[in-house]
């Protein structure tokens, strides 16, 4: 790997922050004034949650930016009406029941189009319907509900209330969850509270939705906590609607139109940790991944540190970008060849699951094992036993192998079965050694580098973790000695600094440093001549970088810095021609220290508008 190539990427992030160094608008003058108090006082209460949607309903109309009506078409006993749900001029939406000729008509508003979210906490305040013959709701729902084979992970239909008992004359109503859809296999779970004066005067229903469990609230008091069917990981949207039913009672019993009266609907996520996923971002070791990648990764974080400086983007802008940068990385096992597995090579432990509709029940153990070396992330093993699961490889007589590297992906929306599964190998098929455990996994591949790559083996295992049910979508394993030569860096580096001379932007001395780069990318299939290549390479990039950037600064004084700069730099890449790697790696990095140390003033100086008044001190620091 490349050892002092650190330099670059900060001063790439720094330039490019500094060379990249909205509106929101609300339909309603009253929803402004009462949402901005509303929400002033709710988030002093809510520490460490960020409202992401929100609506005091304000105003003479619905706000169509959140809201649209659901379709006009029968619903239960009766139908979903558009003049059904509508403001009321008093601060409340109106999801009202009705008789108009003999048919029931109410209403239904859906964020399905306008906004979805996976996790947080969901709130609503409202006042009750009485009437029989119909319920209320406030809901999440998923288009992901219906999907068999996965229980709730993939999409669950979660009723933080419900008022169908309401006819009865008692104080209960309920919270429910459904999946797997409404038919043989639909799966739900269901509590039913009791609070005196429930359907008198407002209250507030909540829900917070996490990653392990759902909690349901009513005017701040925890009333239902579960985790039935697997909890939802896809994003959902907010309906309020009634419906007509016998479940509701006799609707002919009503005394309509009835009401239920919606103050307001917040959605929070909670607030991300920007600073400390900066952190742990940070600490992704460099050798696990491509050169040209992390380089790009090295960049886009100090981008990032800077953005964060400056305090004009959100904890969650921040976390998103950072995710992206993560994204970006590309693991070293892309430029490596992994172990060819065939059918015969595997075994399997148990059968499959007979009551799982996404696999053949009538596999046997040793072709639903093979599914983990098929290259489709869409199969996966799924035994008919919780615990003792495992896959194994034996490779064969004198094909025994040194692992370096271990990639396996989870079974989708089931990533928690994945964490503490192992991988053990052996000699003789009797004594295991451990080579590696996935302890933080996550969607996608999860890799870990062998504890043992100098020891060759016959037989690989994967050990599913306890009451996983062996849970897994593929596995492959990576030899010790198939490696490819990594030009990543090299490639990024010729295709930005072409870029810059295409704009107008590259040094003087560019070509010639593009030239020679080219050639080595071109001719050489050795690691260290490729990275001393693109080390020499990188400097020039980022010096054209900063010509750009000092160009457009405009300051006194300018053209003497770029000059200076342009000479040393050229001088530089004279030695690196002729061979004297010593003085041109001493040069250069002199060079970069000085490129280093003048953006971190133009950065510094550009945030506090004074550039002009340091531009002599600037010079000075560039040309002594």
């Amino acid at each position: 790997m490349i050892n002092n190539k650190r330099k670059g990427p900060m001063l790439l992030g720094i330039i490019l922050t500094a060379i990249v160094l909205a509106a929101f608008s609300v339909n309603h003058s009253k929803a402004t004034s009462v949402a901005k108090d509303k929400t002033d006082q709710l988030a002093s209460a809510k520490e460490g949650w960020t409202i992401t949607f929100e609506d005091e309903f304000g105003g003479d109309s619905i706000d169509y930016t959140k809201w649209e009506h659901a379709p006009e078409w029968p619903r239960k006993d009766g139908y979903w009406s558009d003049e059904e749900a509508f403001v009321d001029g008093n601060g409340n939406l109106v999801i009202q029941i009705s008789e108009r000729d003999g048919e029931y008509y109410s209403g239904a508003v859906t964020t399905r189009n306008t906004f979805n979210q996976a996790y947080g906490y969901y709130e609503v305040r409202a006042k009750l319907p009485t009437e029989e013959g119909f319920w209320s709701a406030f809901w999440l729902m998923t288009d992901g509900e219906h999907i068999i084979g996965n229980e709730g992970r993939d999409g669950t239909e979660i009723d933080i209330f419900e008022t169908a008992l309401a006819y009865k004359g008692t104080d209960t109503f309920n919270h429910a969850l459904h999946w797997d859809g409404y038919a043989e296999h639909h799966g739900s779970a269901a509590a039913y509270p009791s609070i005196p004066g429930i359907y008198e005067g407002y209250h507030t229903f909540g829900l917070e939705w996490n990653k392990d469990e759902y909690i349901f609230y009513v005017d701040g008091e925890e009333t239902w906590r579960t985790s039935a069917g697997g909890v939802s990981q896809v994003p959902a949207f907010v309906q309020l609607t009634a419906e007509v039913g016998s479940w509701g009672g006799n609707i002919e019993n009503a005394n309509l139109p009835d009401q239920l009266l919606v103050d307001y609907v917040r959605v929070y996520e909670r607030t991300p940790d920007a600073k400390a996923l900066l952190a742990k971002a940070n600490e992704l070791p460099e050798e696990n991944y491509t050169n040209g990648s992390y380089f790009n990764f090295e960049m886009e974080l100090k981008r990032i540190e800077h953005q964060m400086k400056k305090g004009d983007s959100t904890d969650r802008e921040l976390a998103d970008a950072i995710e992206n940068a993560k994204q970006s990385l590309v693991h070293i096992t892309s430029n490596r060849q992994k172990l060819a597995i065939t059918r015969t090579m595997v075994t399997g432990s148990n059968k499959p699951q007979e009551d799982n509709p996404l696999l053949d029940s009538s596999l046997s153990p040793d072709q639903l094992a093979y599914l983990a070396f098929d290259d489709n992330p869409e199969t996966f093993i799924d035994y008919n036993m919780a615990d003792d699961s495992w896959i194994q490889v034996d490779l064969g007589e004198g094909n025994e192998q040194k692992l370096e590297w271990l990639r396996v992906r989870a079974r989708d929306y089931y990533v928690d079965r994945l964490e503490s599964a192992q991988i053990v190998a052996s000699a003789d098929g009797e004594n295991w050694t451990e080579l590696g455990t996935f302890e933080e996994t996550g969607d996608g591949w999860n890799i870990v580098k062998s504890k043992d790559s100098s020891t060759a083996y016959r037989y690989i295992r994967f050990l599913g973790a306890a009451g996983s049910y062996g849970n897994v979508s593929e596995v492959e394993l990576y030899p010790a000695e198939i490696h490819a030569t990594d030009k990543t860096l090299l490639a990024s580096l010729i295709d930005q600094g072409t870029q810059l001379e295409m704009d107008g932007h590259g040094w003087q001395v560019l070509p010639q440093a593009l030239q020679l780069a080219a050639e080595v990318y071109q001719n050489s299939s050795n690691q260290t001549e490729v990275d001393t290549a693109a080390v020499n390479l990188q400097w020039f990039v980022t010096g054209s970088l900063t010509k750009s950037f000092i160009a457009e600064s405009e300051f006194p004084g300018a053209h003497g810095i770029e000059k200076s700069l342009s000479n040393k730099l050229k001088g530089a890449l004279n030695a690196a021609e002729r061979g004297n790697d010593g003085a041109a790696q001493g040069k250069l990095q002199a060079v970069i220290d000085q490129l280093d140390a003048l953006s971190e003033k133009v950065f510094t100086l550009k945030q506090t508008g004074v550039l002009k008044d340091w531009h002599y001190s600037l010079m000075e620091s560039v040309t002594e």
